[in-house]
């Protein structure tokens, strides 16, 4: 074969595959064709929202209103009731414990005991000492604070020694006066020295007694010192709360162990009383003037159920830093659903706003960030922006005023869109897959 029918042949075999691209492109057009001219009309109308040429059944539900509360939204912490820690009043080596973490304790409970041994000794050397006072005195017990110190034996021998001296001193007197005088003039002054001296010696015993008495009354308080000091051994829970509960306090950390040596101030264990349930949040600035006592608040607390409680203090200054002023709320906890240090998230009741528009919650369509409900006005679709404010059962609360009654229609058909001619159906039941689509 020469470079002739080469160059043909080579020529024949381009055309053939253009000749055979073309009739495939051509066979692609003609099965899309076909495939376009199968369209359904439901199709063709829903690819064309704003045709109106044929009405679509759709369910409505009429808008109703309602008296919507006005609340507060606040963050914070759950505190209780009362928290202490308590800590060693004496020093020591600690015995026994006698309540651990998660313990239920009684108003007054032992909660630790430092040894006894030491204090008891100390308790014992100021009893005697006060013994000891007192038997100087001739006396067996401490005597109260209307005691007369006359009456102890040393103090009536030297009343008796001055009564004698001053007898003595008159008899005397009178024999100097005698004439001739019956005595001389050293003796009768010796007779008067002897009468002073008594005299001295009684006021000084009255002293010396006076001066006892004291002593073994702050020997006797030296006993009361060491006797506290005795009880203070023994660590126990705070007294019994005001509201009378029995198990008032509640164990939330203990912080020594048995065995361990301890100073006074020593922080034990700490307690908690959780029966009633204290919210401390900040409130904003511009809630200064709805917050108040008495109003109504309900909690979100995470794992437990919602509660209510009520607005127990407001604080009368707000904070120039966080511009916030901080709101105490009081919840009961008599179930032990709450726990102190927990984050709460709580709604407070400032007021109530009337004729507040209601609608479905699977009326609201969603779509790039904008609410829309669909109204039927004048046998058509008419879409109305909305604001949802609260969820308020099956239903939200909007911002917007639609009027009572109003058909709105229930999303699921995604054929609705503004101008779309409408025919009202069956409301479907609230378990149907319309309520839920999209």
């Amino acid at each position: 074969m020469d470079e002739t029918d080469d160059h043909a042949s080579s020529h024949y075999l381009m055309r053939r595959a253009v000749t055979a691209i073309v009739v495939a492109a051509l066979g692609t057009f003609g099965a899309g064709c076909e495939r376009a001219s199968d369209a359904s009309p439901r199709q063709a109308a829903t690819s064309q929202p704003g045709d109106t040429s044929r009405p679509i059944t759709v369910a409505t539900v009429p808008v109703t209103l309602a008296d919507r509360p006005i609340t507060v939204s606040l963050t914070g912490s759950l505190f209780g009731d009362e928290q202490a820690t308590v800590s060693a009043k004496v020093g020591g080596r600690i015995a026994s414990i006698a309540a651990d973490v998660g313990d239920r304790v009684a108003p007054n409970a032992v909660l630790a005991q430092i040894e006894l041994s030491d204090y008891q000794i100390q308790v014992d050397q100021k009893r005697l000492a006060v013994r000891e006072a007192l038997a100087s005195l001739g006396l067996g017990e401490l005597p109260n604070e209307s005691f007369d110190p006359s009456t102890v034996a040393t103090v009536e021998r030297a009343r008796f020694q001055r009564e004698n001296a001053q007898a003595k001193l008159d008899r005397a007197s009178k024999l100097m006066q005698s004439e001739p005088p019956a005595i001389s003039e050293q003796e009768f002054a010796d007779m008067r020295t002897a009468f002073e001296v008594a005299r001295r010696d009684y006021d000084v015993a009255v002293l010396q007694t006076s001066a006892q008495l004291a002593m073994a009354r702050s020997r006797s308080a030296e006993v009361a010192a060491a006797e506290q000091q005795l009880a203070d051994a023994t660590l126990r829970a705070p007294a019994q709360p005001a509201d009378g509960s029995p198990e008032h306090f509640a164990v939330a950390a203990r912080l020594v162990s048995a065995g361990e040596l301890v100073n006074p101030g020593t922080p034990m264990f700490r307690l908690v009383a959780d029966r009633l349930i204290k919210f401390r949040g900040a409130a904003p600035e511009r809630f200064a003037r709805q917050l108040a006592r008495g109003q109504t608040a309900t909690f979100q607390i995470d794992g437990a159920q919602t509660v209510k409680g009520e607005v127990s203090r407001v604080s009368p200054a707000i904070d120039p830093v966080s511009r916030t002023f901080e709101i105490e709320i009081v919840i009961d906890n008599s179930d032990g659903q709450l726990r102190p240090g927990a984050f709460a998230r709580a709604q407070v009741v400032v007021g109530q706003q009337v004729g507040v528009s209601l609608v479905p919650k699977n009326a609201v369509i969603s779509f790039a960030g904008i609410d829309r409900v669909f109204i039927v006005k004048d046998g058509k679709a008419t879409g109305t922006r909305v604001t949802p404010v609260e969820t308020m059962g099956e239903k939200v609360a909007i911002a917007e005023s639609l009027a009572e009654n109003t058909p709105v229609i229930l999303r699921g058909d995604r054929g609705i869109a503004e101008g779309v001619a409408v025919t009202i159906g069956a409301v479907p039941p609230p378990s149907s897959a319309s309520s839920d689509s999209d």
